[in-house]
């Protein structure tokens, strides 16, 4: 993760302020996208995050990295927008779990077929395992990070990694046998 932008007083300028949105907008971009599994969605959630945080930044504490704050917003955006809709998203997602590269029609097919598995078994896991998952998997967070971000402490971000890790686990494999 890069070093977090350290906000050091409750007012910024519009000018200032930009410089937090470019830094965290495609992370913030990729926590919606997580939750919602829809581009319009994610980048609509995106752009409210930042209103809203711009808007409250006196409700900020000055000590704490700021993207844990803003986590934290985008995460109760997303959850709101997921209970209006009344149901989670089943949607196949967009984006490739694996690199690209130029495969023959086998390899690719089995590659596809495994990141279709992946993403079926990732949005059938309880949302506080796959949020950890997607966390420190596809975002690289370290358990200090996770720690911060979700306000828990970092050995229930570890006991919850290993079951979310192992629930996935079974769940792939469940898929395997069909």
């Amino acid at each position: 993760m890069e070093t977090d932008l350290a906000v050091k007083k409750k007012t910024l300028d519009a000018e200032e302020f930009n410089k937090v949105i470019k830094l965290y907008s495609r992370k913030i971009y990729h926590v919606a996208y997580s939750y919602l599994k829809n581009v319009e969605d994610a980048a609509d959630i995106t752009q409210e995050t930042f209103f809203r945080a711009f808007r409250n930044l006196s409700n900020y504490c000055l000590e704490k990295p700021i993207f844990p704050w803003l986590y934290q917003i985008t995460k109760n955006l997303c959850l709101n927008t997921l209970r209006k809709r009344n149901r989670e998203s089943e949607e196949d997602t967009n984006f490739c779990l694996y690199p690209s590269s130029l495969l023959g029609p086998e390899e690719a097919y089995q590659r596809e077929f495994s990141s279709i598995s992946l993403k079926k078994a990732l949005n059938a896991l309880p949302l506080n395992f796959r949020e950890i998952l997607i966390l420190k998997e596809f975002d690289g967070f370290c358990y200090a990070e996770i720690s911060q971000i979700l306000e828990i402490p970092v050995g229930t971000v570890m006991s919850r990694l290993f079951y979310a890790r192992q629930k996935l686990k079974d769940l792939l494999q469940d898929k395997e046998k069909i």
